[in-house]
């Protein structure tokens, strides 16, 4: 795989990861809240382009060799 498709599969699979890790948080004292990315919409928006990216990435055969 050539060294471009990899680092875009890389960051496709951080994205990914990144959508369920909290993006917000709020202390109030006696109480913590925190959101995480697929609380909403946009964190499932981020998931499907992060995985369309790698899909993309990973099918494309090797134009090296053609």
């Amino acid at each position: 795989m050539h060294k471009q498709r990899l680092i875009v599969v890389i960051a496709s699979a951080v994205g990914i990861i990144a959508a369920f890790l909290p993006w917000a948080s709020a202390n109030l004292g006696f109480m913590s809240i925190s959101v995480s990315g697929t609380d909403g919409g946009d964190g499932w928006i981020l998931v499907g382009l992060c995985a369309a990216a790698a899909g993309i990435a990973v099918s494309q055969g090797d134009r090296n060799g053609e």
